[in-house]
């Protein structure tokens, strides 16, 4: 902040700040520009309606950052709240961070997925333009009949939500969603 108006003889007629730069900006995964001061916040919600509890906060030192400085909260959290099950987040999570919480603190991640390539912010027509999802080969699954036959299903992930998926004679992957049914956890040898 500057100064502004003072005159030499040292009365202050009126004075009037500049701000010269946000000392906190800077550029986000995406490429877009990011103001303020950049902090890791964890909190969890409160018994009474729209109650949020802080449980952690910590700065972002460096941009790029954010998802090492979350992932060290969560681990310092993990032994004060033994009833923890997972963590809603946003894209700065990614896979690496996926199975430290999944094998580490036995917690489930819950964030969007990022895309395989970031759309307009507004829609278009051309779909080259347009946000294309991830889609990532899971696994091939045996399927046994009732009657003893066999066969084999190929389980993609795309944005997020798994299905079947098959090639088409265009060589293009026709998705199919699956319904999630239920979510099963298997505690470890550990309790995790």
């Amino acid at each position: 902040m500057i100064a502004v108006g003072v005159r030499r003889t040292g009365r202050i007629d009126h004075q009037r700040t500049v701000d010269r730069g946000e000392v906190g900006a800077g550029w986000e995964g995406t490429g877009e520009a990011a103001w303020g001061t950049k902090f890791v916040l964890v909190a969890t919600r409160g018994p009474a309606p729209r109650a949020r509890i802080i449980l952690d906060l910590a700065p972002v030192p460096t941009p790029g950052a954010e998802a090492a400085v979350a992932m060290t909260c969560f681990e310092q959290l993990r032994p004060h709240c033994p009833g923890a099950q997972g963590v809603i987040y946003d894209t700065a999570l990614r896979g690496t961070h996926h199975q430290r919480l999944l094998r580490k603190l036995g917690w489930h991640s819950i964030n969007r997925v990022t895309a395989a390539q970031a759309g307009a912010d507004t829609a278009r027509r051309n779909p080259a333009e347009q946000r294309q999802p991830k889609t990532a080969w899971i696994e091939t699954k045996t399927i046994r009949h009732r009657d003893g036959t066999t066969s084999s299903l190929d389980l993609y992930a795309r944005d997020g939500q798994v299905g079947i998926g098959r090639l088409t004679d265009t060589g293009d992957l026709d998705f199919v969603p699956l319904r999630r049914i239920r979510t099963h956890r298997n505690a470890d040898r550990g309790g995790r």
